[in-house]
């Protein structure tokens, strides 16, 4: 799980990373308020070495704060 920033890449935080050897779920959780400005996303990104091929699914929770 990555932050891309909108104010370019030298802002680009990984959040969270795990290795998903033999899981079927991973789950990540922030330890206070991740608080993102309009135009910011968060990139899902899964690689598979292996077979058979991987589904992914993923959900991001959030409430928006004016």
């Amino acid at each position: 799980m990555t932050l891309d920033s909108k104010t370019g890449t030298n802002y680009d935080t990984i959040l969270a990373s795990a290795a998903l050897v033999g899981n079927t779920d991973f789950a990540w959780v922030p330890d206070g308020e991740l608080l993102l400005d309009s135009g910011d996303e968060l990139l899902v990104t899964c690689t598979n070495t292996g077979t058979p091929a991987i589904t992914v699914y993923a959900e991001v929770l959030a409430e928006a704060v004016n």
